[in-house]
């Protein structure tokens, strides 16, 4: 099992626990993740439907719109080599600050 595994069984014990990703049950059953699941203690989590090594990238812009009014544009990308499906999650903003 890998590591990341004892994080999805953390979920047969711990009811405040939400988990997003696949799960694999002790019977084999793959349950999808972002779905309400409520473990059965008979049949238990065995660990994430897929292995997890995240690659991951950052870039950042601020440009001086004014002395005191910076602008930032972000963005970030990460990448699950180990999943098949749903491996790849985007991010992007911008800020408006003030700078005394």
């Amino acid at each position: 099992m890998a590591e990341g595994d004892a994080l999805a069984r953390a979920g047969n014990d711990n009811e405040r626990l939400t988990l997003t990703n696949s799960l694999v049950l002790d019977n084999g059953e793959v349950v999808p993740g972002g779905v309400p699941f409520d473990p059965d203690p008979l049949n238990p989590i065995r660990g994430f439907a897929t292995d997890f090594n995240i690659v991951n990238a950052s870039a950042g812009l601020v440009w001086r719109a004014a002395p005191t009014l910076p602008l930032t544009l972000f963005a970030d990308v990460a990448h699950n080599t180990g999943a098949d499906t749903e491996n790849t999650a985007l991010w992007a903003g911008v800020g408006l600050g003030w700078r005394v």
